[in-house]
């Protein structure tokens, strides 16, 4: 196993998509965190499931959260970042998807920087 220091958030880590990226970089070696409101879009068990999957490839960092939910967003970057930086760092990753709706979620200012 590689002992990578690499960093990784992923959005929506909980879904099919997320949930396979979030389980390689875990057996490669990198911190994971998963921000996932596990919403309805479809069944929320089969989220679990994947959840329960991902654990298998290692520890990672669960947050239960809508990543349109500004204070949410802003609690991740002071906890992910912690109080002294105001951008992801070069050695950190954010994976971010859309909303399952469709609805892009590139275009919120609040998502494109991570701010404590």
């Amino acid at each position: 196993m590689n002992t990578s220091s690499e960093s990784v958030l992923i959005t929506g880590g909980a879904g099919f998509i997320g949930s396979h990226p979030a389980s390689a970089l875990l057996r490669r070696g990198s911190k994971v965190a998963i921000l996932d409101d596990l919403n309805d879009f479809y069944d929320p068990e089969l989220k679990r499931l994947n959840l329960a999957e991902i654990c298998r490839a290692g520890s990672f960092e669960f947050i239960l959260a809508d990543i349109r939910d500004r204070t949410a967003v802003r609690d991740l970057g002071a906890s992910w970042l912690g109080p002294s930086n105001r951008r992801l760092p070069h050695r950190g990753t954010a994976l971010r998807g859309a909303a399952a709706s469709g609805k892009s979620l590139l275009s919120s200012p609040h998502l494109a920087q991570l701010r404590p």
